[in-house]
């Protein structure tokens, strides 16, 4: 019976008698949750209106939304933080040029 612990590398097996690995990027769990906004609330935090918000997706001038379900989408606390300091370091390089 072979033993929990690999007898060449001395690794912990995992259950099929494999060696555990590292999470792939891609699976890797966020080390804290991010708030996430729904589309119906994110008017108020953006400061544009739905339609405005569903132009500037299609024209790239505005983040993605992630899909949550099959009628449901939200974007990230954090992607909308980003896209609000892009605005106003445009802005700032705007009144610089002027």
């Amino acid at each position: 019976m072979e033993s929990i612990r690999g007898e060449v590398t001395g690794k912990k097996l995992g259950a099929a008698g494999e060696t555990p690995s590292a999470p792939s990027q891609s699976t890797r769990e966020p080390e804290q949750l991010q708030r996430i906004i729904r589309k119906k609330d994110l008017p108020d935090f953006v400061g544009l209106k739905r339609t405005a918000i569903d132009d500037a997706i299609r024209r790239g001038d505005f983040p993605k939304p992630i899909q949550l379900g099959p009628r449901a989408v939200g974007w990230t606390h954090q992607d909308l933080l980003r896209w609000q300091a892009e605005k106003i370091a445009q802005r700032d390089r705007a009144n610089r040029n002027t």
